[in-house]
C-alpha cells in the first residue's frame, strides 16, 4: 500500500486493497521513531468519556485557575531567561572590548595614547601581563586574541547545537510559527533543547557574529509553554514519593503503555494540543516582549506574526505574561524605566516631522527597505538552499559536524578580521567633546587622547549602545562611517543566518536600518530639505528595513514606538512600514517564510485563493478508510497495520451514515485496555450512549483501565522503541512504516471494540459539493487535522487533511484533465 508524500499525517487515502502488505511482511518493516512531520489536533473530542466528565466532576474553576498559573509561570520563567541572556552577554563582551582596547593602545606603534593610570580608572583593573605581551607583538597579537576569543565562543556554541540539540540552530522562529500553524515539529520542546538554546544564544551573540538574542529568547519562551504541559513524569514521581496520595495520574508498566487511576489531574487537561497551542503563543509573546521591552509589542507580535490562531480569551492571558516577562527584565536593572534586552531608548531630540514636503522621502525610504528587505531575503534563501544541498551529500556524521564546525569557524574569522580591520585601517576618529571622560577613554581604541572611533563605536562592544548612538544623533557620524557599517553588517547578515548555531536577525537588522537611513538622512539634509532631522530617517530606516524583510507590520509600528518613546514619528513610520510590506510582497516572501518553506514544514497560509471558489471539495479530497461503530477486534489490529492514515471516519454499519471521527491512538488504546463489548448476537452492532452506559454513571465506576482508553493524553505512543512479538496473552505495541500499531492475543481478536464510544461525536464534516475556498477557509480557520467529507445522504466519501490543501497538491488535481469544476 503506497503513502502520500504528505505532512506525516498519512490521510484516509484508499479502501483497502489487494496489494496491501501482509500482516507478518509489515511486523518486519519497523521503523524506529515516528514520520517526520504529522499534524496537530487543535479540535478537541468530545465522547462519552469527556461528557460524564463534565457531569460527574465539573471543575471549570479549578481548571481556570490552573490555566492562569500558568500562564504567570510562562511569563516568569522567560523572563529569568531573558536575564540569565543578558547578564552572561554582558559579561563575555565586556572582558573582549576592554582586552582589546586594552591591547591597542599598549600597542607600541599606536602607544603614545598608552595611559596605564586611564587603564586602572576605567577598567577597574591592573594592566595584565597578557595585554602588554599581546601588544608587544604588534597587531599579530591583537588580531590573535580577538580572533580567538571570537572563535572559541562561536565554536562552543556550534558543537553544542550540533552534538546535543540539532534543533536549536536558528532563531527557532520558524519552528514556532510552523508549530502554532498546526505541523508537530519534531523535537520541539525538551530540557535539553531549552540548556542548549540558552548556552548556545549567550555564546553565539557575545562572539561578535552579526546575531541578536530576539529570535532565540521567543522560541526559548515557547518551549517554556510546552514544558509546562509535559507533567506526566514529574506527576508519576512525586505520586510515588507520597505515599498517602491517591494515584491520580498515568503510570507505565510492561503490560501497559498508559493506565491511569479513577480521577485525572488537573494538570492532564492540558496535556493536549489546543492547550499546549496557547502557552506556546503566550511564551513566545513574553520572549519578544522582555526582547524588546513592549508588552503591548510582543502580544501583537504573537498575534500577526507567530501564531495562526488567536482567540479572543487569549489577549489579556498574552498581555499578563508579558507585562511579567518585562517586570523580570526592570527587576534585573533596577529600574522601571529599563526593561528589555534590547533597549531602543533615546535621547531628546528636536522632532517635530510635521513638514509635508517630507513625506516624499518617507516612500522612498520605504520602497529601499522593501526592495534591499526582499533581495536579503532571496540571498539568504540562496544560501541556506546551498548549504541544504551540500550537507545532504554528506551521510557520516562525523565528516557532517566537522564541515559544519569548519564553516561557522570560518565564518567567525571573517567577520573578526574584517571589523577589526575595518576599525583599525579605515576608521574616523571624531572629536570627544560632546562624549564624557569615560566614554572617550573606552571608545578611543587607536584614536589620539581625546578622540573616539566611529567604527569601533559601531562595531565593537554592545550592539544595543550602537544602535542607541545612531538613533539618538546620526550626524555625530560621518555619512561613509554609517554606509560602511549598513553595507558591511548586510552583507554579513547574508551568510550568517543559518549557520549551525542560535541566530536572532532582529538587532542586525535594525543596526543595518539605522545606519542606512541614519545615512540617508544626512543626504537628505544636504542635498534635499536643510531642516530634516537625520535621527527620524534612522528609525524610519530601520522599521523600512524590518518591514521589507519580516513583513510585519501592526507589531513592528507599536515595537518601535514602545522602544524608542518616539512617538511622535508614528506617521512616518506608518507610511514607510506600508510601502515597504507593499514593494517586499510583490518581489519576495518574507523571510520566516522563506525559511519555512526551506525546512519542508507544511504551512498553510489563512487566505484561500479566488479561483478556489469554482471547485468542490471532491476535487482535493481523499477517499476514506471507514470503521464501524462497533468493530471486531482483530479487523481493527489488521487496519492500522496495513493503512497508513491516523484516524478514521466511523459510521453505521447497516446505513453508512457518518457518525464521528476516531484516532488512531484511540482505537491503539481501546485495544491495549480491552475496551471490548459484548455481542449476545450476530445482529448489527449499533453503540449509543444508552448501550455504552457512561452518560449516566460516576466516574468512580469505570476502571482505570477504561479511563485510559476513552482520555489519550497527546503523545503518549511517541516513545516506542521496537516491535516485539506477542505471546500467548500479552499486547505488544511498535513502529511500523512510522505508525503505531498493536498486536494482541489470538483469543481477543474476535471480541468488540466500542468504537461508538470513544469517538470524536463534534468532528466538523462538509459535503462533497461545498466550495474549494469554504473547505479551505473551515480547515484553516478552525485548526483542524481531518476534516470529514460526506455525500449528500449522509455517507462518508472521503477525507481532507493538510496534505490536501498544499499548493503542490490543489495545483496538481486542478491541473489534471480529470478534475473539473
Amino acid at each position: 500500500m503506497t503513502k502520500h508524500p504528505s505532512d506525516g499525517d498519512k490521510t484516509p487515502l484508499l479502501i483497502k486493497d489487494n496489494t496491501s502488505c501482509s500482516h507478518s511482511q509489515l511486523k518486519k518493516n519497523v521503523t524506529p521513531s515516528p514520520p517526520k512531520f504529522e499534524s496537530l489536533d487543535f479540535d478537541q473530542t468530545i465522547n462519552s468519556y469527556t461528557i460524564s466528565d463534565a457531569k460527574s466532576h465539573p471543575r471549570y474553576l479549578q481548571i481556570t485557575i490552573t490555566r492562569w498559573i500558568l500562564v504567570a509561570l510562562v511569563g516568569l520563567f522567560t523572563g529569568i531567561t531573558a536575564v540569565v541572556i543578558v547578564h552572561f552577554v554582558e559579561l563575555l563582551v565586556q572582558f573582549r572590548v576592554t582586552r582589546l582596547n586594552s591591547q591597542l593602545q599598549h600597542y607600541v606603534g599606536l602607544g603614545s595614547y598608552y595611559n596605564e593610570d586611564e587603564v586602572r580608572k576605567y577598567y577597574h583593573h591592573e594592566v595584565s601581563y597578557f595585554d602588554s605581551m599581546l601588544s608587544k607583538y604588534g597587531l599579530g597579537g591583537i588580531y590573535s586574541f580577538y580572533m580567538g576569543y571570537n572563535l572559541f565562543l562561536v565554536v562552543l556554541s556550534t558543537m553544542l547545537c550540533i552534538v546535543f540539540a540539532p534543533m536549536a540552530v536558528g532563531s527557532g522562529l520558524p519552528e514556532v510559527k510552523a508549530y502554532l500553524n498546526g505541523v508537530r515539529v519534531g523535537k520541539f520542546s525538551g530540557f535539553r533543547l531549552f540548556v542548549v538554546k540558552l548556552l548556545g544564544t549567550i555564546l553565539g551573540v557575545a562572539s561578535g557574529l552579526v546575531v541578536g538574542p530576539e529570535g532565540p529568547i521567543v522560541h526559548l519562551g515557547a518551549i517554556l509553554g510546552a514544558s509546562l504541559t509535559k507533567t506526566r513524569e514529574l506527576e508519576d514521581w512525586f505520586c510515588r514519593k507520597s505515599s498517602d496520595a491517591k494515584s491520580t495520574v498515568g503510570v507505565r508498566n510492561e503490560n501497559s503503555m498508559m493506565q491511569q487511576g479513577d480521577h485525572r489531574s488537573l494538570l492532564s487537561f492540558f496535556r493536549n494540543d489546543l492547550e499546549r497551542r496557547h502557552l506556546i503563543s503566550i511564551g513566545a509573546a513574553a520572549g519578544f516582549s522582555s526582547a524588546f521591552g513592549a508588552p503591548v509589542g510582543g502580544l501583537l507580535y504573537s498575534m500577526e506574526e507567530a501564531s495562526s490562531f488567536f482567540s479572543h480569551d487569549m489577549l489579556w492571558k498574552t498581555l499578563t505574561a508579558t507585562c511579567i516577562a518585562t517586570f523580570c527584565i526592570a527587576c534585573y536593572y533596577g529600574s522601571l524605566s529599563r526593561y528589555s534586552m534590547l533597549s531602543l531608548e533615546i535621547g531628546l531630540v528636536d522632532s517635530s516631522l510635521t513638514h509635508l514636503k517630507e513625506i516624499p522621502t518617507y516612500f522612498v525610504l520605504g520602497a529601499a527597505g522593501g526592495i534591499i528587505g526582499s533581495a536579503f531575503n532571496r540571498l539568504n534563501a540562496y544560501t541556506n538552499k546551498l548549504r541544504k544541498v551540500f550537507y545532504g551529500t554528506i551521510s557520516d556524521r562525523g565528516k557532517l559536524l566537522t564541515f559544519k564546525v569548519a564553516e561557522s569557524a570560518f565564518l567567525s574569522l571573517l567577520t573578526s578580521f574584517t571589523m577589526l580591520s575595518a576599525v583599525i585601517f579605515a576608521g574616523r576618529c571624531r572629536p570627544g567633546e560632546k562624549d564624557g571622560e569615560e566614554f572617550r577613554f573606552l571608545h578611543r581604541y587607536n584614536c589620539p587622547p581625546g578622540q573616539t572611533s566611529e567604527l569601533g563605536i559601531l562595531l565593537f562592544g554592545s550592539r544595543e549602545e550602537s544602535i542607541k548612538e545612531i538613533l539618538t544623533d546620526p550626524e555625530n557620524f560621518s555619512p561613509n562611517t554609517l554606509l560602511t557599517v549598513g553595507l558591511l553588517v548586510l552583507s554579513l547578515m547574508v551568510i550568517t543566518f543559518g549557520v549551525a548555531l542560535p541566530t536572532g536577525m532582529f538587532m542586525p537588522s535594525i543596526l543595518t536600518g539605522s545606519s542606512l537611513g541614519g545615512y540617508a538622512g544626512l543626504i537628505f539634509k544636504k542635498y534635499y530639505i536643510s531642516s530634516i532631522h537625520p535621527s527620524d530617517f534612522s528609525l524610519i530606516g530601520a522599521a523600512a528595513f524590518l518591514a521589507g524583510s519580516q513583513r510585519n507590520i501592526v507589531s513592528l509600528c507599536v515595537i518601535l514606538m514602545e522602544g524608542t518613546g518616539n512617538t511622535k514619528s508614528i506617521i512616518p513610520v506608518i507610511i514607510t512600514v506600508v510601502c515597504a510590506r507593499t514593494i517586499g510582497d510583490f518581489l519576495s516572501e518574507g523571510i520566516y517564510e522563506e525559511l519555512i518553506q526551506l525546512r519542508d514544514y507544511p504551512y498553510l497560509k489563512h487566505e484561500s485563493k479566488p479561483q478556489y471558489d469554482i471547485y468542490k471539495a471532491r476535487t482535493i479530497m481523499s477517499s476514506a478508510v471507514t470503521i464501524s461503530s462497533g468493530a471486531n477486534a482483530g479487523l481493527v489490529e489488521d487496519l492500522l497495520l496495513e493503512a497508513p492514515h491516523n484516524a478514521f471516519p466511523v459510521v453505521e454499519k447497516k446505513s453508512g451514515s457518518y457518525i464521528g471521527m476516531v484516532r488512531r491512538d484511540q482505537l491503539v488504546a481501546a485495544l491495549e485496555n480491552k475496551l471490548y463489548m459484548d455481542n449476545p448476537s450476530d445482529e448489527e452492532i449499533v453503540i449509543s450512549e444508552s448501550n455504552c452506559n457512561l452518560v449516566d454513571i460516576d466516574e468512580n465506576n469505570l476502571s482505570s483501565l477504561k479511563n485510559a482508553a476513552f482520555h489519550v493524553d497527546d503523545g503518549v505512543y511517541r516513545s516506542i522503541a521496537d516491535w516485539r512479538p506477542t505471546t500467548e496473552n500479552t499486547t505488544t505495541l511498535s513502529w511500523v512504516n512510522g505508525n503505531v500499531v498493536i498486536s494482541i492475543p489470538p483469543h481477543e481478536r474476535f471480541r468488540f471494540i466500542d468504537v461508538g464510544s470513544i469517538m470524536n461525536k463534534s468532528a466538523i464534516c462538509v459535503q462533497e459539493d461545498s466550495p474549494l475556498s469554504r473547505v479551505f477557509n473551515i480547515f484553516t480557520s478552525l485548526g483542524l487535522r481531518h476534516l470529514p467529507v460526506v455525500s449528500t445522504n449522509g455517507t462518508a466519501v472521503g477525507v481532507i487533511t493538510r496534505f490536501n490543501l498544499s499548493d503542490a497538491y490543489i495545483s496538481s488535481k486542478l491541473s489534471s484533465k480529470c478534475c473539473t469544476p
